[in-house]
């Protein structure tokens, strides 16, 4: 557990203030046309990525607590439509025990999009300004775990990204994920994350 706490320490929001890394990432995505900040609407479609280590600073992977100190930690990579409710993608999980025994670990897959409450693009919630197509939100998904060959464990992944159009998160939006296996274990608490939407 330990170990995994390490990789996953910082929030999106403290680790943007890497002005010329930002600038590098921006230019990656001089596409001919980007959307302006203001135009990006929760109907849009957009590139997932948690704990993926999508684009320096960024820090991998997400980690999650439940309320028997047991913690999940999550890298996925995938994109949802927002309009349409639909999401596909794929990462890796590991479950450790409170001492940081791996339990298990595996594959996933996102099936789907239950909701989606968009918070604004462009900037973190210090008031760095980021590409305009990097946006926040809550994204809350379903997903199936692989932890062996042939076994498939039905979940909710709750995403949330910090980013905004320029004001504050909505109150007690936070960086970082929530993994709940109805009927087995609840990781409601964020331990740490580093997430993003990329808006098409």
């Amino acid at each position: 557990m330990e170990a995994a706490l390490e990789l996953g320490g910082a929030t999106m929001g403290k680790l943007v203030r890497v002005g010329v890394t930002l600038a590098m990432v921006a230019s990656s995505f001089a596409l001919l046309s980007i959307p302006t900040a203001g135009a990006a609407t929760s109907k849009n479609v957009f590139d997932l990525h948690v704990g993926d280590n999508f684009a320096p600073p960024l820090a991998d992977p997400d980690v999650a607590k439940a309320a028997n100190g047991e913690t999940t930690s999550v890298r996925v990579t995938g994109v949802f439509d927002a309009a349409a409710k639909t999401a596909s993608g794929s990462g890796t999980f590991e479950h450790r025990a409170p001492d940081g025994t791996l339990l298990n670990s595996g594959t996933l897959t996102i099936t789907g999009l239950t909701a989606f409450q968009f918070f604004g693009c462009g900037f973190t919630p210090d008031g760095d300004q980021l590409p305009p197509n990097f946006c926040g939100g809550r994204a809350i998904l379903t997903m199936v775990a692989h932890p062996a060959p042939g076994v498939n464990v039905n979940a909710i992944l709750t995403v949330t990204c910090e980013l905004t159009d320029g004001g504050p998160p909505p109150p007690g939006m936070h960086e970082g994920i929530h993994v709940n296996v109805p009927s087995h274990v609840n990781f409601n608490k964020s331990v740490s994350g580093s997430n993003v939407f990329v808006e098409h």
